[in-house]
């Protein structure tokens, strides 16, 4: 059985599932089932292109809360040239030191701490939660 968590104090057992709706009308145009344990975004193109398949007609938006706002699930909508509009996740409280609070410069692949010290030392490792390889500091 699939043991999945709506908080840390709310688990529940079995399957959940995703439903793409029509935000004016109300009208559910795609629903998937999908494994308790599974992150909320992991469908979110399967329900835009089901959307489409079943009304026939184009999405030209997609509106989601906080759960689609992160890096990858904003890549893979642009990669599909989707607009997508949801808060970025706010950083978990147990991580005193989240991304957020270091200054990260691309271009010149260097990131500054909070304490002001930089470094560009980096070794790609891939992440977790959807196989892109990110930087990361070398322990």
């Amino acid at each position: 059985m699939r043991h999945g968590r709506k908080s840390a104090s709310n688990p529940f057992d079995g399957h959940k599932t995703a439903v793409a709706v029509e935000p004016d009308s109300g009208l559910i145009t795609a629903v998937e089932v999908q494994p308790g344990n599974s992150p909320d975004n992991q469908h979110a193109l399967d329900l835009v292109e089901a959307t489409e398949e079943n009304t026939g007609m184009q999405v030209e938006k997609v509106i989601g809360d906080c759960a689609y706002g992160d890096g990858a699930t904003r890549k893979a909508f642009l990669d599909n040239h989707r607009e997508l509009v949801a808060k970025v996740p706010t950083p978990p409280a147990n991580q005193p030191f989240h991304k957020v609070h270091f200054k990260i410069d691309l271009q010149k692949s260097r990131v500054t701490c909070p304490a002001g010290r930089q470094t560009t030392d980096f070794e790609y490792v891939k992440s977790d939660r959807d196989g892109t390889k990110v930087k990361r500091q070398p322990p």
